[in-house]
């Protein structure tokens, strides 16, 4: 699979998950719908990396996760997008201090030991 079919894979897996249509998911990127159609369509193989980064913010993930994410498809199991309370965790976990992320991480591994 190349890696324009890999990211039109992944926006329309991504959109039928999170049960957004390409309306709402331009809205929250901050693009016009052309724009993702033009992808999704094949016209656009090569977006630009600030779409991407955008593309990427409407589905609350950053650039990285969304990258990630897109090269996953063109493997036989690809990767499962965080859900919305795993994204809402991400950005509270980076508001966070350093000392206070290590704390966090601390509870997580203690919590894991227990099970």
């Amino acid at each position: 699979m190349s890696s324009a079919d890999a990211l039109v894979q992944a926006i329309q897996t991504l959109c039928e998950e999170r049960r957004l249509s390409i309306n709402a998911l331009a809205r929250r990127a901050g693009l016009r719908q052309s724009t993702i159609d033009s992808i999704l369509k094949g016209k656009s193989r090569n977006p630009k990396f600030e779409t991407l980064e955008k593309i990427a913010a409407g589905f609350g993930m950053n650039v990285d996760e969304f990258s990630a994410y897109v090269r996953n498809f063109g493997t036989s199991t690809p990767m499962t997008p965080p859900l919305k309370t795993e994204d809402d965790l991400l950005i509270k976990f980076r508001k966070l201090s350093t000392k206070q992320r290590d704390v966090i991480s601390q509870l997580i591994d203690l919590l894991i030991e227990s099970n």
